[in-house]
């Protein structure tokens, strides 16, 4: 059942809830409220334990963030990250909190620094690993043949 503004109610026409009944007439619409109300009044609370977005789903979580980073890196604003990846803007801020707590960073311009330089250095380590190898990767399973490419012998 649905009231709006006490004005109307829809209540469901059959079992599969396909269509339902527009009710407009003022008392019939005060009794409906009515008897809402007192089913809501005699409800039982359901116990669940209520979750934060950020400790929502773990698996989740790490795709998430590093959307975030690359977004923070690029120099985005709260509101565009949060639109671009669909939280809300208060989600998006515990993410960002978690993440100067992990950085160890006391503002977001410090945060940015940390993960552009954490950034960085990763891909520093993955083009000197690939220097080193003076080979090829070979297509068929994306291994580097030492000594298959250009370069001494």
């Amino acid at each position: 059942m649905i009231i709006v503004d006490r004005r109307a109610a829809l209540i469901p026409a059959n079992a599969a809830r396909t269509s339902a009944v527009l009710i407009t007439h003022p008392a019939m619409v005060h009794f409906l409220a009515d008897i809402f109300e007192r089913a809501w009044d005699r409800a039982e609370s359901y116990p669940f334990l209520p979750v934060r977005a950020a400790d929502a789903a773990p698996e989740v979580i790490p795709a998430i963030r590093g959307s975030i980073q690359k977004l923070l890196i690029e120099g985005r604003s709260d509101k565009e990250i949060a639109r671009r990846l669909g939280l809300s803007l208060r989600s998006l801020q515990a993410h960002v909190a978690r993440l100067k707590e992990e950085h160890g960073a006391e503002h977001r311009l410090q945060l940015g620094y940390l993960m552009g330089l954490q950034s960085n250095a990763a891909a520093t380590r993955e083009s000197a690993a690939v220097s080193r190898g003076s080979g090829t990767v070979a297509p068929e399973n994306g291994t580097v043949a030492p000594g298959s490419g250009p370069g001494p012998s």
